[in-house]
């Protein structure tokens, strides 16, 4: 083994940077495709879809939950009103409700949660296909991609 230069030494060191730096460049292209959401959209197009669906799914099911806990309320307010007028006039509340009538908050939820949850993916489908076909009318049309790609 000899005994290295101080040429060949700085040319290593040298060596070295350039490969760092040429690493580094390639770990920023990576992170910034990474983040870019068009590229992803443009790689993963059913992944991203789907995302985006549950994500509108479960928006549109939190404000369908938070609407029904404001007239749930109300419904509590109303029963509480009618508890305390059969305290005062005997035999007048259960006059009023009719035999066999469902009684509570959770009657016809489930069909409530299935058609928002319906209507929710139907849209969201709807919106999918009409930018698929804009784009592709555009295509035929123009001879170029659209502008939004």
């Amino acid at each position: 083994m000899g005994t290295r230069s101080a040429e060949q030494i700085e040319r290593e060191i040298e060596e070295l940077r350039v490969d760092t730096d040429r690493v580094l460049v390639e770990i920023e292209s990576r992170f910034r495709e990474a983040l870019d959401v068009r590229t992803q959209v443009e790689r993963h197009p059913l992944a991203v879809g789907s995302a985006g669906l549950a994500i509108l799914g479960a928006f549109g099911l939190t404000a369908y939950t938070v609407y029904t806990r404001v007239t749930h309320k109300h419904s509590v307010l109303d029963r509480v009103k009618q508890q305390l007028e059969h305290k005062r006039a005997p035999g007048s509340f259960l006059a009023r409700e009719k035999p066999g009538a469902p009684r509570g908050i959770g009657v016809g939820l489930v069909k409530r949660i299935l058609w928002a949850f319906m209507a929710t993916v139907l849209v969201t489908l709807a919106s999918f296909a009409a930018r698929k076909f804009s784009a592709t009318l555009w295509t035929r049309t123009m001879h170029e991609k659209p502008p939004t790609k």
